[in-house]
């Protein structure tokens, strides 16, 4: 799991966006099918997420769009996880962050 804070200053009498001192906020968003999470999530054992629950969490889940939204990266879980780490960096790049060599 993945904390990010932030100073921000906002007036709560106004309508507008809190401001963030010229911080960035990066989305990172891993994505699978249904199919695959259900796969996954069979094959634990002694977990407290069963299979039944996977629907309703899935329903509640806010997907992120990247053509409304700014700076969403999209990782695919199906890769191993050596690519999906290097998609979040090339997006990372995309949107402008300058990253050191990793």
């Amino acid at each position: 799991m993945h904390h990010s804070f932030h100073h921000t200053t906002h007036d709560t009498e106004s309508n507008e966006a809190p401001q963030t001192n010229g911080l960035k906020t990066f989305f990172i968003h891993p994505e699978e099918p249904r199919e695959v999470l259900l796969q996954r999530i069979s094959a634990r054992k002694n977990h407290f997420m069963k299979e039944t629950m996977l629907d309703s969490q899935l329903d509640t889940l806010e997907r992120p769009d990247p053509s409304k939204e700014e700076n969403i990266i999209i990782v695919d879980l199906i890769k191993p996880t050596s690519e999906q780490v290097e998609q979040a960096i090339q997006g990372l790049r995309r949107l402008g962050l300058d990253l050191k060599k990793l």
